[in-house]
């Protein structure tokens, strides 16, 4: 009987090292959205934190033709009511992202995660803004 408790206690253990590992490598929740091809933008993208969390890192991604993302730019440690510009483009190039696809992938404070906020896509001043918010509870 003792051996028994022994090899199911054995065999639990060596189970633990696989949950963790599979909890580590959980895929990143990503919020895709499609820039408007009537959008005025010309030269910077801007991540705009219009929500009550500082945000730790906010990464955004172009979908390309074939459905690779391509890294954007990345802000990090954006406080509430605080802006970070991500990328820079010359020339007015970043009107040839108009009508392609963006994913944001967003990591807040005290555990919150993408789904726990929206994403809205605007312009100001030439300017493609990427403005997030608290997602509202039901």
């Amino acid at each position: 009987m003792k051996r028994t408790g022994i090899l199911l206690l054995l065999a639990l253990l060596t189970m633990l090292p696989c949950t963790l590992t599979a909890q580590k490598t959980k895929k990143p929740e990503y919020i895709v959205k499609t820039i408007p091809s009537d959008m005025n933008i010309e030269d910077k993208i801007i991540v705009q934190n219009e929500s009550s969390y500082l945000l730790s890192q906010v990464r955004v991604y172009l979908i390309d033709y074939k459905g690779k993302y391509q890294r954007l730019g990345t802000a990090t440690n954006l406080e509430p009511d605080k802006n970070s510009e991500i990328r820079s483009y010359d020339n007015d190039r970043l009107a040839n992202l108009r009508g392609r696809r963006i994913a944001v992938n967003i990591v807040g404070a005290r555990g919150r995660t993408t789904s726990n906020f929206n994403v809205t896509l605007d312009d100001h001043r030439h300017d493609l803004y990427i403005e997030i918010t608290d997602k509202k509870r039901r």
